[in-house]
């Protein structure tokens, strides 16, 4: 069971500024593809948010803060893999900070896949947000499922 929130600490949180990337600074798609995969699309990102489609297993990796200016990128992203059939995962052992806005979108995009039989895993997942789905019971969420991270 996980523990209640104090009070104290469900104050409305912003996110802290990115860090400006120079050109020479542009995240390295190597470090967030997957191991175990020679298949994996270069990162595309704004200066917080990077996803990297994966394939195996079929999905993204997602890394820095889903917040409003990252939230169409997100949208896309998701919307890229419409096609793809069985289980996706969205590995998100980067991500530091998802608004509520965020969240909602992936709860949609999981039960949009329920609708056709299909799953979305989140991976990964920081224990501060595993907390936040949980206490709002969005873990019961139809179509999603709470796994592990990427086996490598």
């Amino acid at each position: 069971m996980v523990p209640p929130v104090p009070p104290s600490r469900l104050r409305r949180q912003t996110a802290p500024p990115a860090p400006e990337l120079g050109p020479r600074q542009v995240p390295d798609a190597g470090a967030w593809a997957d191991p175990g995969s020679a298949e994996a699309d270069p990162p595309r990102h704004t200066a917080r948010l990077v996803v990297v489609r994966t394939h195996r297993p079929p999905g993204l990796r997602l890394r820095g803060t889903m917040d409003e200016p990252a939230l169409r990128q997100l949208r896309d992203a998701l919307r890229s893999l419409a096609a793809v059939r069985g289980e996706v995962c969205l590995e998100m052992s980067g991500v530091d900070f998802l608004d509520l806005a965020g969240l909602r979108l992936l709860m949609t995009f999981a039960r949009a896949r329920a609708a056709r039989h299909r799953t979305v895993r989140l991976a990964g997942v920081p224990p501060h947000l595993m907390q936040v789905i949980t206490l709002i019971g969005w873990d019961r969420t139809p179509g999603l499922r709470l796994g592990a991270a990427h086996a490598g």
